[in-house]
Formats: C-alpha cells, sequence, structure tokens
C-alpha cells in the first residue's frame, strides 16, 4: 500500500492482495467485480470519518471487513470513531482496546450488508451515495 495510489489501484491492491490473505472466506462466491465496488463505497465511509491517508483508510476497510460494513452503528464502535479529538490511528487503537466482546458480537450479528452499496439505503444517515 503507497500513499499517492488512486482510488482504483489501492482498492485493487486491497481486494486482489489483502483480502486473499487477510480475510480468505469472508467473499467466497462475490464477483471480483462486486467488490472492488464494495471496497470503492467503503472509502466513502473512511473518509467520511475523516481517514485519509491510504493506511488509515486500510485499517477502516479491514474492519468493515472483520466486523461489518456497518461497524461504526453499534455501541462501543460508534464511540470510538466519532472521537474527532483524536487520529484516526488512536480510534483504531481505541476500537481494539475498548470494544467488548459482547458489542463486538452485537456488530457482528447486527450487521447489514447493504451497507457495502449505500446507494441502496435511503435515506443513508451519514449521507452517503
Amino acid at each position: 500500500m503507497k500513499e499517492g495510489q488512486t482510488d482504483e489501484s489501492f482498492v485493487t491492491w486491497f481486494v486482489d492482495d489483502f483480502l486473499p490473505e487477510h480475510f480468505p472466506e469472508a467473499f467466497n462466491g462475490v464477483s471480483r467485480r462486486a467488490l472492488y465496488q464494495m471496497h470503492i463505497n467503503g472509502l466513502k465511509y473512511a473518509r467520511h470519518f475523516g481517514f485519509e491517508t491510504r493506511e488509515d483508510q486500510g485499517q477502516f476497510l479491514a474492519l468493515m471487513n472483520d466486523v461489518g460494513p456497518d461497524f461504526w452503528r453499534f455501541d462501543g464502535f460508534k464511540q470510538a470513531i466519532e472521537r474527532n479529538d483524536l487520529s484516526p490511528k488512536q480510534r483504531i487503537s481505541l476500537i481494539y482496546e475498548t470494544v467488548t466482546g459482547d458489542q463486538f458480537s452485537d456488530a457482528l450479528f447486527g450487521q447489514d450488508s447493504l451497507y457495502w452499496f449505500p446507494h441502496q439505503i435511503s435515506p443513508h444517515p451519514l449521507g452517503i451515495e
């Protein structure tokens, strides 16, 4: 992952290299085209929350894959991700340090996969299309 990459090249790297290594079974049966679009959309969420560097965006996308595309809606995650007084790296660390097992389970089992495609949610709670 390199700073200065276009969104397209970053997402291509993420889908082709990062996902198979770190989430090998997460998207069995999902086309590469759909994965690509899901992660282009994921960048919209990352930017909404102030994740601007590729490293920070990669961490955000990893959480979307690990927990769910709408992890930021759930207790524990919500409070950490909305802490604008902290840097993105500090907010990610806060999630790993403070989210309880029950909160993680609530987000994992309560996720709505439509959030990978924000244009399908109307009105979208963050105004993302």
